[in-house]
């Protein structure tokens, strides 16, 4: 469960700015709430909406996660020339002189987590792990697992709790992600470290551009039958008026008949092709006036509110089936209110710990019920240049009926300046 992220000089971020899945008041009792168990953070909201104008930067925020997913992923390879991806604020002097900083903070395993990472300049400087173990047999105190932090000579300092060898550390290399290196290097069997480690490589799921994942799904319905089982009935649910879908790999000898090649190609390159592109071949069936079902080819029928449900129909059943944590841009892309209303409230009812972050300009979800005002986060540039990122409930209590109203009469800001023609 996500409880907190942190991010500084970071794209459109200049200086930190805090996300909080955490309720901020008492305001609206325990609504779209999820217990957790344990004391420090006794409770964490299922889901939250970030709205702003268009460039205020809401996708930075899931961007940021990308960019921590990728930086661990690569962090363990990295040779003493290569540099780390570097992704600074650009609008102010001297902020290529200073880092750029991730701080996460979650629930896994009875364990709260803190992990942080500090790039300047394609290296790390500052890394820390730390947990609260929250078990019957845990001491509930924040513990260390590492800490590293770059020293003006060049050197680091590191402070290594039991079971993380000294060799490691001085073994080092300035490019390298600590985290990484433990367990793509190390092998580590430290517990906290894989827990951290998989939680951004396994449990945060970020849906950006749409596209790119309806082609993975139909991939994967072709290969998985229960997959594509439960797709099916997901899209059932959602009154798109789909009565079946059926998707195979068309024969390669099939598929090689629709073009007209100027010059010959053997057997062998159509083969490569063939597995480089990986053809689907999808259709859909409807119900026709007199009962009986017709057949359509997917791509040249359906809607692209259709397509965009497909889209994200694996990664929330996953998520919510497994209890990660889904971020999704756009949530509304090209998808009815209705629709949008049913797979926000698919995780305010889940009880899987799984949580929805989305970014939209799905005003209508601002009802006090769908989102609460803790649960409503807004990013700006009122200053024209960088992103301040707060919450609802920063702004003084409301009647929940007036949030809407309140938003588009721009008084949480975060609204488009446009001049009336």
């Amino acid at each position: 469960m996500l409880v907190e992220v942190k991010i500084s000089n970071f794209r459109s971020f200049k200086d930190e700015v805090v996300f909080s899945m955490e309720p901020a008041s008492k305001n609206g009792g325990k609504a779209n709430l999820m217990e957790t168990g344990f004391q420090k953070v006794p409770y964490v909201y299922k889901t939250s909406g970030i709205f702003g104008a268009n460039a205020s930067g809401k996708t930075n925020v899931l961007k940021a996660l990308g960019y921590l997913k990728i930086i661990l992923s690569t962090g363990a390879s990295a040779k003493s020339d290569d540099k780390l991806a570097s992704d600074y604020y650009l609008f102010a002097k001297g902020y290529d002189k200073k880092p750029t900083c991730l701080k996460i903070k979650f629930l896994k395993n009875c364990k709260l987590y803190d992990y942080e990472i500090c790039l300047l300049n394609g290296i790390v400087v500052k890394e820390s792990a730390s947990f609260c173990d929250f078990s019957e047999k845990g001491t509930k105190r924040q513990k260390c697992i590492f800490a590293r932090e770059r020293k003006e000579d060049g050197t680091y300092a590191f402070d290594l709790s039991k079971g993380i060898k000294k060799a490691w550390s001085t073994e080092l290399i300035p490019q390298r992600v600590f985290l990484s290196d433990l367990i793509n290097n190390r092998n580590t069997d430290r517990e906290e470290v894989r827990d951290i480690y998989e939680f951004f490589r396994k449990d945060v799921v970020i849906i950006g551009e749409k596209s790119g994942y309806f082609s993975s799904v139909l991939r994967k319905m072709a290969d998985d039958a229960n997959c594509r089982k439960d797709i099916i009935e997901f899209t059932r649910n959602a009154d798109l008026g789909l009565e079946d879908i059926s998707v195979k790999t068309p024969p390669l000898d099939e598929f090689f008949k629709q073009f007209d090649f100027k010059e010959e190609i053997n057997e062998t390159e159509k083969k490569e092709f063939f597995d480089k592109i990986h053809p689907i071949e999808a259709k859909t069936y409807h119900k026709t006036e007199d009962g009986e079902t017709k057949e359509t080819p997917l791509a040249q029928t359906e809607s692209e509110g259709t397509k965009m449900y497909l889209a994200i129909s694996d990664s929330v059943l996953d998520v919510l089936q497994n209890g990660k944590v889904l971020f999704i841009d756009e949530l509304d892309e090209s998808l009815h209110p209705y629709l949008v209303h049913n797979l926000v409230n698919l995780f305010n009812k889940n009880n899987t710990k799984a949580q929805l972050i989305f970014t939209s300009h799905a005003h209508y979800l601002m009802d006090g019920e769908t989102l609460t005002r803790d649960q409503i986060w807004f990013t700006s540039k009122e200053n024209g240049f960088y992103t301040e990122l707060y919450p609802l409930s920063d702004f003084s209590e409301r009647k929940k009926e007036g949030f809407y109203k309140a938003y588009i009469n721009g008084v949480y800001g975060a609204v488009p300046n446009v001049p009336e023609l």
